[in-house]
């Protein structure tokens, strides 16, 4: 494709990557008096438990057994000794690496459209989009945007690859691939690219077979390594307790038809846009949509196709890969009802966002020139400012809400680690109950959250913490892992079998209920605590006279619950 704009100099390539760092950071500064929720417990205790940030490499380390992530759970020890449990510096890290995306977006587009200008516009919408400013927000998400800047940073070495034979690309290519896959599995929607990318023909070289086509069976190979090195690692205990839910191909259909039919409210924000901002982002795209049908007007040389059916790549099988996701999560989920539930959603169409600014890159990079350049410049910049205003609005609205929805419910954790940090916890058969909250969402993770922040881990870890509902898994240490077999607990079961215990480091991850008719122990060992007046107290003594009694619950799918 022939270039139309001058290389950029050291100097303006540095201001323009400031840029986009600063618009990451701004359209992020909502979350930065937030905390943490969910998952994050969960990534901040397990490093706690073990000291060589490369045994999740060769060792089961998610919840479930169903990933394997083991660059990004490095990450996480590294931050957590880095940064304890303050959140800000985490939400600082996680707006770091979206900057660090866009600009590795910026350079990709860049370097395959030969257009620096509409690259690093296409970059800055991306930034401030909902979809990439609420992925960032969660921090769990962290996975996400470490595959995604691995991918990209190989999806440049694989351009360079297709354009210049370079055995050195190539390589560089391998290696950052294995990274996004190591990170998140949704690497293989960049891997694609990078197939299209290898495997079409360019004007130098037209033939369908050649040096480049056979790379593309490193690609293979790559992917092939990875599946084989995943399942060594990994237990089926996961994939079972998936599939327990729903049938494979009822899951395929449900998360498919969810991701598709949601998809333009993710994408166009419509329930989210007041009169102002709608009819401002209206106009971008309408600017935008004439700049693509003029484009997609011009010359369609080789390396353009590839482009385009690069980025269709990247949206389909970011779409496809996440399925199993999908099918139980985002078809109960409608953008626009619950910004708290619009940021936890918005990871599912982060990949393919990726994919539609190429497709957009692809459609508007026209080679001629067509009219006066300034006047075209200026155009395109008007369009960029009337996307960016109403993009900027709503990320900065998800971004506030979900700080809300974080500090709500951490009043419960704080509350539980002050409760039981200030008191003298029994030596055996510890099981703390924290009763009274009626929120689920802290039971489901009361356990991880308390050994995130304790400053006793030593002595809580020996504990099973849990309200009327056992959490999704306890974190003990690894010398507990044979009291998940006495009262009140009964093994999670996946078909045939119970769910097996993860151990890691010195913890492991125990997965039990506590079934309606359970009877908790009142030996010494038990401590209970109920939520009053906005902290925990002591009700043992209720307890043991039976004049308080504990309902016990299961907020599992039905199939683990007993």
């Amino acid at each position: 494709m022939q270039r139309e704009d001058r290389v950029i100099g050291k100097r303006a390539w540095l201001l323009l990557a400031g840029v986009l760092m600063f618009a990451a950071i701004a359209a992020m500064r909502g979350t930065f008096g937030g905390t943490f929720i969910f998952d994050d417990y969960s990534l901040l205790a397990l490093p706690r438990f073990f000291d060589n940030p490369l045994l999740p490499f060769w060792h089961e380390h998610v919840e479930g057994g169903l990933h394997y992530r083991p660059m990004g759970l490095a990450l996480w020890w590294i931050s957590e000794r880095l940064f304890g449990s303050t959140p800000w510096p985490h939400y600082l890290l996680n707006a770091a690496l979206l900057g660090a995306v866009a600009i590795s977006l910026w350079r990709v587009v860049a370097l395959v459209s030969a257009r620096e200008g509409l690259a690093f516009a296409l970059a800055l919408i991306f930034v401030v989009h909902p979809i990439a400013t609420g992925t960032t927000a969660w921090l769990s998400n962290r996975f996400e945007l470490l595959a995604a800047l691995f991918g990209l940073l190989a999806l440049g070495q694989a351009w360079r690859y297709r354009t210049l034979q370079s055995n050195s690309s190539l390589v560089a290519a391998l290696i950052l691939f294995a990274c996004g896959l190591c990170a998140k599995e949704n690497t293989v929607a960049l891997i694609s690219a990078a197939f299209v990318f290898w495997w079409w023909p360019t004007v130098a070289r037209p033939a369908w077979f050649d040096r480049r086509q056979l790379a593309c069976l490193w690609l293979v190979a790559l992917v092939v390594l990875w599946l084989m090195v995943r399942k060594a690692v990994l237990s089926a205990h996961g994939t079972d307790a998936l599939f327990a839910a729903k049938p494979a191909w009822l899951l395929f259909r449900d998360g498919m038809s969810a991701w598709l039919f949601k998809l333009p409210s993710y994408l166009l924000l419509i329930p989210r846009l007041g009169l102002a901002t709608g009819i401002a982002f209206a106009l971008g795209g309408i600017c935008l949509m004439a700049f693509a049908l003029r484009g997609a007007r011009q010359n369609w040389a080789p390396d353009r196709v590839a482009i385009l059916s690069a980025g269709l790549a990247i949206v389909a099988v970011a779409a496809i890969v996440q399925w199993p996701r999908t099918g139980l999560v985002l078809m109960n989920l409608k953008f626009g009802s619950d910004a708290f539930l619009d940021v936890l959603a918005a990871r599912y169409y982060f990949m393919a966002a990726l994919g539609f600014i190429v497709v957009i890159a692809a459609l508007s990079a026209s080679s001629p020139r067509v009219g006066s350049g300034s006047t075209q410049r200026g155009l395109a910049w008007v369009t960029t400012g009337l996307l960016l205003i109403p993009l900027f609005a709503v990320s900065q609205h998800l971004s506030r809400s979900y700080r809300g929805a974080t500090l709500e419910q951490a009043r419960f954790d704080r509350a539980a680690v002050d409760a039981i940090d200030q008191r003298t916890l029994p030596a055996n058969d510890c099981q703390i109950y924290l009763l009274g909250t009626d929120s689920k969402l802290f039971g489901f993770y009361a356990d991880p959250a308390v050994k995130a922040l304790t400053l006793h881990l030593a002595e809580v870890s020996r504990c099973f913490i849990q309200t009327e509902i056992a959490p999704w898994y306890h974190l003990v240490a690894a010398s507990e892992v044979e009291r998940a077999h006495s009262a009140p607990f009964t093994p999670v079961r996946v078909g045939d079998d119970n769910l097996a215990p993860i151990v890691l480091g010195d913890g492991a991850l125990l997965f039990v209920n506590t079934p309606p008719d359970a009877k908790p122990p009142l030996g010494s060992g038990s401590v209970f605590l109920a939520w009053q007046d906005g902290a925990f107290v002591d009700i043992g003594d209720e307890v043991r006279a039976g004049r308080r009694t504990i309902p016990f619950a299961c907020f599992r799918p039905p199939s683990q619950c007993p």
